[in-house]
């Protein structure tokens, strides 16, 4: 029950109450800019230190130039970053990525990484024949899809199922029954 319902009132309605915490919640929120110095009201717990977006700004450039990229030395754009975009598209490869998987890979992205390594395949090891208006595929010898680069090799359609189904490698394969 609400403390102006209760018996034990303090307010005698609840716009009395209400008055009441908006006063404290205008004193609660009452700050100081870290910038200019300047009194302003915050528009929730959780809001800025500054007064304005100005304010923000100027306090970057008081408390010193843009970071430098911790590997080549070249000025950042953010202050939250360490690396520039070149640096990092660099050293997020492999395990040091966030979302590397390692072996618990998809069946397609584990293709995608291989293309990634190795090029895209354009002649087949089998028969020979280049990939002009021909399909080449990635296609792997041991079927365990393991994440070795030893383990793929350049197939043409054609040589890939000729492969799959001479070792006993097939994925999904379906047979039509006629």
């Amino acid at each position: 029950m609400p403390l102006w319902l209760s018996k034990k009132r303090r307010f005698c309605s609840k716009l009395c109450n209400g008055a009441r915490r908006r006063k404290e919640t205008a004193k609660k929120y009452q700050v100081e800019c870290l910038t200019c110095g300047k009194s302003f009201k915050k528009a929730h717990a959780s809001a800025g230190k500054y007064c304005s977006y100005w304010c923000y700004w100027k306090s970057l450039k008081v408390h010193g130039e843009k970071p430098e990229c911790i590997d080549c030395g070249k000025q950042l754009t953010a202050h939250h970053c360490q690396r520039c975009l070149v640096c990092q598209e660099k050293y997020m490869v492999g395990e040091k990525h966030g979302q590397w998987k390692g072996d618990e890979v998809g069946y397609g992205s584990l293709h995608k990484w291989v293309s990634r390594w190795l090029g895209k395949p354009n002649k087949c090891s089998e028969c020979g024949k280049v990939g002009y208006g021909r399909q080449i595929h990635w296609a792997n010898k041991s079927g365990e899809y393991k994440r070795d680069l030893s383990d793929w090799i350049r197939l043409c359609a054609k040589c890939h199922g000729e492969y799959d189904s001479r070792n006993g490698i097939r994925r999904n394969s379906l047979t039509l029954k006629i």
